[in-house]
């Protein structure tokens, strides 16, 4: 939390992080940042290798973006905003760029290389370099590629047609890639391209894993989502009525999660 405050303060100006972190703690799947999962983990990581690389610190920009590989498969969409800030004047950068083209390339790819150890551990232990992915397969029914994706795509309108409008289920994960489909759309329009192409490469990994499941929670890590939400504030009505069904549904979230009922 403080350090999305952080770094939207120094991109933006003093206090234009308050809103989007605002839109944090309310998005209806923040509290998964308290419960024993590595949301908030990896998203420290990321923040973390943001403001690093804002700062041209690269040796700390590789080793956190290393880490955060290492955490979740998400690690895999910091690299294209890491590269795109490592190889680009950013007008947010408040440090003088005067570092090789070697360290800052080696940073980029730092999180590509985290993941790649661990496949790469599993690969040794288990003999499967993608035994996570193979057992959310058989564990939880994701299909592969499209097909799968088509499959949880149908589900949400079967979930309506045997149970009902009240009964929304999967179609809140799908709203939430609409979400993140939004989110790209409002960075390139306001020329946030590292952010653009952050929140892009993560809704890529949703859509390539085969289902929607979880996806209000793979979008917690997406901080340009918030910024999205955050721009509500120019329409009070609006952002008041968004802050009302997402404090909302974040109290029902939080009473299934603890009563041991599927959240994401």
């Amino acid at each position: 939390v403080v350090l999305l405050q952080r770094l939207q303060t120094l991109r933006s100006g003093s206090h234009a992080g308050q809103f989007e972190l605002f839109a944090l703690i309310t998005f209806p799947w923040a509290f998964f940042l308290l419960a024993p999962y590595s949301e908030a983990l990896f998203l420290a990581l990321a923040l973390g290798a943001f403001l690093a690389a804002h700062t041209h610190r690269w040796g700390l920009v590789a080793l956190l973006g290393f880490l955060a590989g290492l955490t979740r498969l998400f690690g895999l969409a910091l690299v294209p905003p890491l590269l795109l800030l490592a190889f680009r004047r950013d007008p947010a950068s408040v440090a003088p760029r005067a570092t090789a083209w070697f360290p800052r390339a080696i940073a980029g790819i730092a999180p590509a290389v985290g993941f790649a150890s661990f496949a790469s551990w599993l690969a040794f232990r288990f003999r499967d370099p993608l035994a996570f992915l193979h057992a959310q397969q058989g564990g939880w029914g994701r299909g592969n590629g499209w097909a799968g994706l088509q499959a949880s795509i149908r589900a949400v309108a079967d979930n309506i047609r045997d149970r009902g409008w009240l009964h929304l289920g999967p179609a809140v994960d799908l709203l939430v890639v609409l979400l993140l489909f939004a989110a790209v759309a409002y960075a390139v329009r306001a020329r946030r391209l590292v952010d653009a192409a952050y929140a892009a490469s993560g809704l890529a990994l949703v859509l390539v894993s085969g289902s929607l499941l979880s996806a209000g929670r793979y979008a917690l890590v997406l901080f340009p989502v918030f910024g999205l939400l955050a721009a509500l504030r120019c329409r009070p009505v609006l952002w008041a009525g968004y802050l009302a069904a997402s404090c909302a549904l974040q109290v029902y979230l939080i009473i299934r999660f603890v009563n041991d009922l599927w959240v994401a």
